[in-house]
Parts: C-alpha cells; structure tokens; sequence
C-alpha cells in the first residue's frame, strides 16, 4: 500500500456542504469497536485484528479525539486526531465503500479536528493519506510532503485466519 504523507498549517474553509450524519465522539467500546471494524473492512483484513489494532479501551487514552459517522443508526464513517510533538496526527480516517465520495471523511476529521484544537491549541496537522483520500485532504488543505509503501501484518501478535 503507497501512502502520501501530508501537511496543513492551517486547513481551508469547507468548500461544499458537509453530509448530514449522526457523528459521535469515540468515547464508549460501541464507538471504538465501530472505526476498528470499518478499517478492517476498509483494508479487508480480518474484523479481529481491527478491534485488536485499535478497538481496545487502552489505545484510547487522553488525549485522543475521535468520531464515527452513523446513518441511519448504521456507522459509515470515522477517525481520530492524536497530538504529537507540537501538531495534531489524524489517523485511521475511513469510509465505508458505499459511502464514499459524499464527505463523511471530512466531517469526521473536520470534527475531530475541532475538538483537538479547543483543547490543545494545535493548528499544525499532519496524515497519511492512500490514493483514495488524497483528494479528500488536498481540497482541505493539506500538500504532499513524502510517499512511502507500507505493507500489512498480524498486528499484536494475531495471526490470519
């Protein structure tokens, strides 16, 4: 999998209207479990190394911000906002595939980003983009910085089906 690594001082105003979703902030195992198991479909590995990955109540640790998109009591979309080193990482930002290319994304990052700014301050975001979110990121803002290939294994010791 390439991955474009990107940058934004500051992010563009929002250039076309945002969906209208149900977006809740990460905060319960149902919200969590929920990004997990839309990543892992996203990237069509199995369920469980998802919720192993990132659907434990421990990697969700303050001060992290996160949502996840629900329509029709279905969630569709979701990410998270991380400080690092004086700037906000936003990771895990997907969309379930017959959602896409109507702006969940964005609202979702567009929402995390906020609350991430409120309480640290924060301007400066940086991400890692596939091919299929680099428009997404390229109308908010965010340049191309670096490309570099990442490839998938067990993570924390679960194996393949």
């Amino acid at each position: 999998l390439d991955l474009t690594g990107m940058v934004a001082e500051r992010l563009l105003p929002v250039t076309r209207p945002l969906p209208n979703a149900d977006v809740r902030r990460i905060e319960d195992e149902g919200t969590r479990v929920a990004l997990a198991e839309l990543n892992a479909a996203a990237y069509d590995v199995p369920l469980e190394w998802g919720r192993v990955a990132i659907g434990h109540e421990r990697f969700w640790q303050e001060p992290l911000f996160g949502h996840v998109a629900y329509i029709d009591g279905r969630p569709v979309a979701g990410g998270f906002v991380l400080p690092i080193e004086g700037a906000l990482y936003v990771g895990w930002v997907v969309t379930a595939r017959e959602y896409r290319c109507h702006g969940l994304a964005e609202l979702v990052t567009r929402r995390s980003l906020a609350d991430a700014r409120l309480a640290t301050g924060l301007e400066r975001t940086f991400l890692h983009s596939t091919e299929s979110g680099r428009s997404v990121y390229l109308r908010m803002g965010y340049r191309p910085v670096a490309t570099f290939p990442i490839w998938e294994s067990s993570p924390l010791g679960v194996a393949p089906p």
